[in-house]
């Protein structure tokens, strides 16, 4: 689906090059010519409410990771077991931030940083499953490779998927 999607927008693009000699520089670009100025519109509509997403997807999903490591016991206005939503909170800030700050540089140096940090913890999670090989004999026999707990198998064999 995504690859058709791309290949359907890609031709758009050719198509409005060589008919209209439009210059498509950014999606919204790609929406007024295809869709007229209300497409334009609509589309400045859509990825504001997906950065607001995104935003609240990152928001909670950092709450919850702080809240594994570092548990907050506090009551959230008279309910226990609620630190997820102190670490909610503490973390707005730095939304506030990234609001009001010019953050051209850090994304720079994240474009150049990223691919590594990305390479490096790939290599890191190979490192210590392999590491981990070692350990195995104290894994319980009967949970290697029985076609209720695949476990142990590199690859799916009997399991009924791919095979």
């Amino acid at each position: 689906v995504v690859a058709e999607m791309t290949r359907l927008v890609s031709m758009t693009i050719s198509h409005l090059r060589e008919t209209a000699a439009v210059e498509v520089l950014a999606y919204q670009d790609f929406a007024e010519s295809s869709l007229g100025k209300w497409g334009r519109r609509w589309s400045m509509v859509t990825s504001t409410g997906d950065l607001i997403v995104y935003t609240f997807i990152a928001l909670v999903l950092e709450a919850e990771s702080f809240h594994v490591l570092f548990p907050i016991a506090w009551p959230w206005f008279g309910q226990d077991g609620c630190g997820m939503k102190w670490w909610s909170l503490f973390l707005s800030s730095s939304t506030v931030i990234y609001a009001f700050v010019d953050l051209a540089i850090l994304a720079q140096f994240a474009s150049r940083v990223g691919p590594l940090v990305c390479l490096s913890m790939v290599f890191l999670a190979w490192l210590g499953s392999f590491q981990e090989l070692e350990q195995l004999s104290d894994f319980p026999e009967s949970c290697r490779g029985s076609a209720e707990t695949p476990f142990w198998t590199w690859w799916p064999t009997d399991v009924g998927s791919l095979a």
